[in-house]
């Protein structure tokens, strides 16, 4: 929760929005437990330098990382590195998730 509250508490001094963090971590927090419903299957990609950035204190992306470490055991989950070395035709900017072939998300910085 505290690598989530880093993201949003960044977002909204970037933004210079009310610092209203709680609420969208609790929903991020929550979101999680599709990822232990039986027959939900997720791939995740990472990037490599994403893993390396220290975008909030140390501890909370120790926790951030062991979080991602724990998933890797789950039969719903699978999860992927892309190295520093892979070529990328354009860069990337926001994450998205493809449930199936009818519903996606992204999430932006918005």
């Amino acid at each position: 929760a505290d690598y989530a509250r880093a993201l949003f508490a960044g977002n909204s001094q970037l933004h210079r929005t009310p610092p209203d963090a709680e609420a969208a971590v609790n929903s991020r927090m929550a979101r999680q437990a599709v990822l232990y419903e039986p027959g939900r299957t997720f791939r995740v990609l990472i990037w490599e330098g994403a893993l390396h950035a220290l975008i909030c204190e140390r501890d909370a992306m120790a926790a951030q990382l062991d979080r991602l470490v724990s998933l890797i055991g789950l039969p719903s989950i699978d999860l992927g590195i892309v190295p520093l070395g892979a070529p990328m035709p354009f860069a990337l900017k926001h994450g998205f998730w493809i449930y199936d072939e009818a519903r996606v998300i992204v999430e932006t910085i918005s």
